[in-house]
């Protein structure tokens, strides 16, 4: 009855993908002028594979400082301003004539007039983190007009300027390559492996029913396998390939704009990196060989469409991206990689097609209970329960929920589903804690252990004497107690300081084990504007008037998400 009612499914899925993947994004004549007054060199490419999303920009150097002035691209008005410790930092979203966005993001700061604004909103709403939605007629601006400062603000791994050109109300990124920005690139993408999948316990590829990976080499500017011999397989198969791309003036991998696979020279596969809505940046874990990701750290693109990747970046993709081999013939396959400019790669193999019989199978057995994409699922191990909603998987997958206790850890681990199964939505895991006390019961959250027995905070969420955990990451979770107050630690200040000729204070925050919630900062009596750098676990106030002259009281709270609360007060003056 479950599978039947996944076929139907299946059917309403594909009706959808062919209207979706119909769309294709037009051709624009809106060229843009450049953000700096420099050469751009870039650090990330658009449609970049990322951790659970695809690069919605482009990553422009400034040459390893910040503080370069940031311009408007075309004219139009601020229509947001967004300030974060995480994601994009201080980012500011210019709203165009033509209906498109361009989007800045990591920046340092604004002009005098927009930092003002961001300020007197902070301090209205007693928060460094705000997302502000000024009227279209506040701050107007010309293309090529001085906007912002480039910086390192968010979870920037290092200074540089985060560009987007959006559509559809902000909502679709589009490639910024594709509206007039010149980058100086004339090198083709590398090609370093491929992976060939088995689709079942019958396809034999040289001589094993498993997932084969082959390294690729550069020989006389051409790409061959490492061993340059033909690959014998019998069955039905997929396909995946590692790239990445570089650009003139940098080191740094980028991603390639388009792949294309070819079976005796028809092409079979093709992709192209012109838009992604955020809506699918989720497919990105169906997109990528999510397991290899996970142990090999190499983010391989697969040709098949599992039947909830919904993605649109797809130009054809025959037979689901399944190929056969089953008549004792020897294909010639290609891989086509190429960049925006132009610039291409090519890798060559044969496939003989040969029956027989696999010498080496690894599969493990399948554990657990196999849940179907569109049907809403429950699985329970004593104490433990795990709600799986409709849609919770890209494809079938075998999923088990088991317990066990170990020396290491004073409670039980959860062993739930693997690791290497990605999640399109969230599941819900539910674990009681009877043996728990009432006092510490307050103090106790789930834990994520990690592959090397090592904990970190995961959710303190409670229904009852339960506790929950909402998540798209399965793998292995215990209880852990926080009873430990955060950490508070002055940089250069002390109490009783004369900091007159001071232009900032700072202050490191951290706990190590539920992690900071919410930190209040106060000068006499009243809340006060700090910044926080999650990166460097600083919080920081830029002296100002509110400093009077003479003795001033200054309170720092810090609290984790366990409640733990942690106050240091100093009297400062000036």
């Amino acid at each position: 009855m479950q599978k039947s009612r996944y076929i139907v499914f299946l059917l309403f899925v594909l009706l959808f993908k062919v209207t979706l993947n119909a769309q294709t994004k037009k051709d624009s004549t809106n060229n843009f002028s450049s953000p700096f007054n420099f050469p751009l060199f870039l650090s990330g490419s658009f449609g970049e594979l990322r951790s659970n999303h695809f690069h919605g920009g482009i990553d422009i150097k400034t040459g390893g400082v910040t503080g370069k002035i940031v311009k408007a691209v075309k004219e139009g008005y601020v229509s947001r301003i967004k300030i974060s410790p995480w994601g994009y930092g201080k980012a500011l979203y210019i709203t165009h004539p033509n209906g498109l966005m361009s989007v800045y993001g990591h920046l340092r700061g604004f002009t005098e007039d927009i930092e003002k604004y961001v300020k007197e909103q902070q301090y209205l709403k007693e928060s460094f983190s705000v997302n502000l939605f000024p009227d279209k007629n506040v701050f107007k601006v010309k293309k090529g007009q001085i906007i912002a400062y480039s910086g390192n603000s968010g979870s920037s791994g290092g200074p540089h300027l985060h560009l987007e050109i959006r559509e559809k109300n902000g909502t679709v990124p589009l490639n910024p390559l594709g509206f007039g920005f010149k980058i100086k690139d004339n090198i083709a993408p590398l090609i370093k492996n491929i992976a060939i999948y088995p689709e079942n316990d019958s396809t034999v590829i040289n001589g094993k029913n498993e997932t084969s990976y082959f390294k690729v080499l550069k020989n006389n500017g051409n790409y061959v396998l490492k061993n340059n011999k033909p690959i014998e397989i019998y069955g039905d198969t997929h396909f995946g390939i590692f790239t990445y791309d570089k650009h003139d003036g940098s080191h740094n991998k980028n991603g390639v704009y388009e792949v294309m696979l070819l079976k005796d020279n028809d092409t079979i596969y093709h992709t192209k990196m012109d838009a992604v809505s955020f809506k699918e940046n989720a497919f990105l874990n169906s997109y990528i060989d999510f397991g290899a990701y996970k142990n090999q750290k190499k983010r391989y693109q697969r040709t098949i469409i599992d039947p909830m990747n919904l993605l649109r970046v797809y130009r054809l993709n025959k037979n689901n991206g399944v190929s056969s081999f089953v008549n004792d013939s020897i294909y010639s396959m290609r891989f086509i990689v190429s960049d925006f400019n132009g610039n291409q790669s090519d890798l060559e193999f044969d496939i003989y097609s040969k029956r027989s019989k696999p010498f080496h199978q690894t599969n493990p057995i399948k554990e657990g209970t196999l849940i179907y994409p569109g049907l809403p699922s429950v699985l329970t191990y004593e104490e433990a329960l795990l709600k799986m909603p409709a849609n919770c998987f890209y494809k079938p997958e075998w999923i088990k929920l088991s317990g066990k206790s170990t020396e290491t850890y004073p409670f039980r681990i959860f062993e739930v589903g693997s690791p290497e199964i990605p999640c399109y939505h969230r599941f819900v895991l539910s674990l009681a804690a009877p043996y728990i006390s009432d006092s510490l019961f307050s103090k106790t959250y789930i834990a994520r252990v990690n592959k090397h027995n090592k904990t970190s905070f995961a959710s303190a969420k409670r229904e009852g004497k339960n506790l929950i955990l909402k998540s798209k990451s399965f793998g292995k979770y215990t209880f852990a107690i926080d009873t430990i107050q955060p950490v508070i630690k002055p940089i250069s200040v002390y109490d009783g300081k004369n900091i007159s000729k001071h232009n900032i204070i700072r202050f490191k925050i951290y706990d190590r084990q539920s992690g900071i919630k919410k930190y209040t900062p106060t000068l006499n009596g009243k809340w006060l504007l700090m910044e926080y750098d999650a990166k460097k676990s600083q919080v920081i106030y830029k002296i100002d008037h509110r400093l009077v002259k003479g003795r001033n009281k200054f309170e720092l709270q810090v609290e984790d998400n366990l409640g733990n609360i942690k106050k240091l007060s100093y009297t400062l003056y000036k």
